[in-house]
């Protein structure tokens, strides 16, 4: 099973009164930031301990969770049991993915209007996808471009693999309406601002959740559309 936690930073409360959920290396690494990066950080690591808290051991206090930051990898959970999980953010909103059906992944990028896409794709993509890119209207385009991208991005979380590993060019995806056999490979769209895809280990659905504390799922329900993945 696979749940995944979104919270918009603009309607969550003071990011300050979360601090106090905070653990010694996450504080360290806090006092690091400053400014919205700062509060991506500590709503992003609230957002995880409650996530695992409603998830993983109901009724924990989101506090109680052991987690220990890891320099250019995510944070280590003690007593996390066969749960894995994933975080992102993108300028307002944070994104986090929990499965216990393996190594997931999530992303989700701010669809903003930009000049350049075409370029980042002749870097990052694989070459059948840019032929693609290249046929496409503009607005299309631009769709195409943060679709493959958080894709891409997702499944290199599911390897610990960096952006700069070679991976993005390396693997494609194509949609599908059953899926491949056995990865969920998932992707939406939230409103016309933002993209978000989740990878997780088997093909079963995802439970949606908003806000800080989370509620139950999102209103309206997301639509995921499924792809089949060739690398």
């Amino acid at each position: 099973m696979s749940h995944l936690f979104l919270l918009s930073m603009q309607a969550a409360a003071d990011a300050g009164h979360w601090a106090g959920l905070l653990g010694a290396s996450e504080q360290l690494r806090l006092a690091r930031y400053q400014g919205r990066r700062r509060q991506q950080f500590l709503l992003g690591r609230a957002l995880l301990r409650t996530a695992f808290s409603q998830v993983v051991d109901n009724g924990r206090s989101p506090e109680t969770w052991q987690i220990t930051e890891q320099e250019d990898l995510p944070p280590a959970i003690a007593d996390s049991g066969d749960w894995y999980f994933s975080l992102s953010h993108s300028r307002d909103l944070i994104a986090v993915v929990l499965s216990d059906s393996g190594p997931c992944g999530v992303d989700i990028e701010f669809c903003k209007p930009r000049q350049d896409f075409a370029a980042l794709a002749e870097g990052w993509f694989h070459a059948q996808e840019i032929t693609e890119l290249q046929t496409r209207v503009a607005h299309d385009q631009l769709q195409m471009f943060y679709r493959l991208w958080t894709l891409k991005e997702a499944w290199l979380k599911t390897r610990r693999q960096s952006l700069f590993s070679g991976g993005m060019a390396a693997v494609t995806f194509e949609q599908s309406a059953m899926g491949c056999a056995n990865h969920s490979w998932l992707r939406t769209e939230i409103g016309d601002d933002y993209s978000v895809a989740v990878i997780t280990a088997s093909p079963a659905s995802v439970t949606t959740c908003c806000g800080l504390p989370p509620q139950a799922a999102a209103t309206p329900p997301l639509s995921w559309q499924r792809f089949a993945v060739n690398n």
